[in-house]
């Protein structure tokens, strides 16, 4: 068994597929008129799908439930590079216990979106 992709719900399918992609994730598949994207980094699947419903909405705090953390080889270079796409962190850099470096920023739904980097003592 292996994890195949993870999936999101998002209120605006186009605006959220356009935030991922400064993140460097490519559109593997388009169907708005389904409201599904596919979005894939590396051996990496994000779905996006788009809520269609009153039912469907989000907790009022979606990130108190996922937070999706992604590594980087060079932590500071990629805030610069979302920096100058327009994006910008909502936690300042903070140093884990756990040994890594890490942001955070928020997606257009409000998911939490992670960079962090391992510190050269704690690599995994």
């Amino acid at each position: 068994m292996r994890l195949y992709m993870i999936e999101l719900q998002v209120g605006d399918l186009h605006k959220s597929v356009m935030w991922y992609q400064h993140f460097g994730w490519q559109v593997a598949m388009l169907k708005p008129q389904d409201g599904f994207a596919l979005l894939q980094h590396g051996a990496s699947r994000l779905a996006l799908k788009q809520r269609v419903a009153a039912s469907e909405e989000l907790p009022e705090r979606p990130t108190s439930r996922v937070r999706l953390h992604f590594e980087v080889s060079d932590l500071e270079q990629a805030i610069t590079t979302l920096a100058e796409r327009g994006l910008t962190v909502c936690q300042p850099l903070k140093v884990s216990p756990e040994g890594y470096r890490r942001v955070l920023y928020r997606d257009p739904d409000g998911y939490e979106i992670c960079l962090f980097e391992w510190l050269p003592s704690s690599t995994v």
